[in-house]
């Protein structure tokens, strides 16, 4: 996965108030991926409807990151057609996820 910023991912799910608890523990957003909702209620993510939106991100960059391959190339898969993706991740979040 490419490096996505944790200010910039959360800025586009529109939660950008969280930036100061996930910046002090993890450097990316590929360092959050293993991240259930008690981890993120530990956080201080009190809101229930924001770890759900974060939950459900993490859950579409994991599938992302399935898809694209071994090293990240999406070529690498066995079914070119299902794998295929193009654009920066970051690009791909935007699209595929609105607050």
């Amino acid at each position: 996965m490419k490096h996505l910023a944790i200010p910039t991912w959360l800025s586009q799910l529109g939660l950008a108030q969280y930036c100061t608890l996930f910046d002090q523990e993890y450097d990316g957003v590929e360092d959050l991926l293993h991240l259930n909702e008690l981890d993120l209620l530990e956080l201080g993510v009190g809101n229930h409807r924001h770890r759900i939106q974060l939950l459900t991100s993490i859950q579409i960059l994991l599938e992302m990151e399935r898809r694209r391959g071994p090293l990240g190339w999406p070529w690498c898969s066995h079914d070119q057609h299902e794998y295929q993706t193009s654009g920066y991740l970051s690009e791909d979040v935007s699209r595929i996820i609105k607050a």
